[in-house]
């Protein structure tokens, strides 16, 4: 009988081992997958904020246009936007977007 329940309760142990390991095997795959989905929206967010930003860009040289051929605006007008552009870019933070905010 004791023979019985040792050996039924190896049986027992070593299913809850292969459960286990099966369960820490899942775990891993979905780590992985998430990690995978992260890093691909990290990069479809970057590619966003960079379209973005080249459409407000092609906006601005549009404008910068318009104020020189119909309103008579000094031709210099557009070198100034794309300095002021090129100084402020950098500090809104828009081309390094955060997944988290």
């Amino acid at each position: 009988m004791v023979e019985e329940n040792e050996q039924h309760q190896g049986v027992t142990d070593g299913r809850g081992m292969r459960a286990l390991r099966s369960t820490a095997a899942r775990q891993t795959d979905v780590a992985a997958e998430l990690h995978r989905a992260q890093q691909t929206a990290r990069a479809n967010l970057q590619t966003a904020a960079l379209l973005y930003v080249r459409c407000l860009q092609q906006l601005l040289q549009d404008q910068c246009r318009v104020l020189e051929q119909q309103f008579g605006v000094n031709p210099q007008v557009e070198a100034m936007a794309r300095q002021m552009w090129l100084t402020l870019l950098p500090m809104c933070g828009i081309l390094e977007p955060d997944l988290h905010k």
